[in-house]
């Protein structure tokens, strides 16, 4: 089965329903925040034990409290796109930027860096849970 059937399968989205979101996503170029999704998260079968535990526990923290986040974070409704109100990386590119009318390749953005730091995960997950609600709101 194809990606774009088995995720309304997964969502729980008729047909019916389906049309109906694309055909607001259609109507108005800033409705991207309609448009229905889920992350995916994959893991090599030869995962260690920490590994795998840290991941799990991470996702059940965003489960629960990530709605609690919301408020340091804007949204671009045309793009669909949430940024952290401190983010100091450059916008994200799109291949539709990119222009070889003139015979090389331009684009309207600075690229994007090749890769970013890497960063010790260890106590991550202690340090959110020790997080009370109200200092995530503050």
């Amino acid at each position: 089965m194809c990606a774009g059937p088995y995720s309304l399968q997964l969502l729980g989205i008729t047909r019916s329903l389906s049309d109906r979101f694309q055909a607001e996503l259609e109507r108005k170029a800033d409705n991207e925040v309609l448009r229905p999704g889920y992350t995916r998260i994959s893991l090599p079968y030869f995962v260690d034990c920490d590994t795998l535990s840290f991941v799990l526990d991470a996702v059940i923290f965003v489960a629960e409290r990530g709605w609690l986040f919301l408020p340091q974070y804007t949204f671009d409704a045309a793009s669909g796109e949430w940024h952290h109100l401190r983010q100091r990386r450059p916008p994200r590119s799109w291949l539709s930027q990119i222009d070889y009318s003139s015979g090389v390749m331009q684009t309207n953005k600075k690229a994007m860096p090749a890769s970013l730091p890497q960063t010790d995960a260890g106590g991550a997950n202690d340090q959110a849970g020790e997080l009370k609600y109200d200092e995530l709101l503050a």
